[in-house]
């Protein structure tokens, strides 16, 4: 699984634009729910459920954590997930390592 490396008190985004392999078209997700979770580990404790957005005709997710949110959370591993849920079934589309830092951290 792709690590992030986030500073602790950053926001946190993701934008994920879903096509058609083939023909690049949009995936239509009228009547679909998205969303994301922060986890101590993909499975793990819940520590944080982010804000997601839907653009539903253009098939592109946005979830967002806040600073806030980053802020309150120890320096450590995290697993970052985003699921969509379509008519009762759930599929996990983007799942990611989040490495926590302290705010003062320098990153590459």
């Amino acid at each position: 699984m792709k690590t992030i490396t986030l500073k602790q008190g950053d926001t946190l985004r993701r934008r994920i634009s879903l096509k058609y392999i083939g023909t690049n078209a949009p995936v239509d997700l009228t009547g679909c729910h998205a969303y994301s979770q922060l986890r101590t580990h993909p499975g793990g404790q819940l520590k944080a459920d982010g804000t997601v957005t839907i653009d539903t005709a253009q098939g592109v997710i946005v979830a967002l954590f806040t600073a806030a949110q980053t802020g309150e959370l120890e320096p450590s591993d995290y697993g970052f997930d985003i699921r969509l849920e379509s008519e009762g079934d759930v599929k996990t589309i983007y799942e990611r390592g989040i490495r926590l830092v302290k705010p003062y951290t320098e990153l590459e």
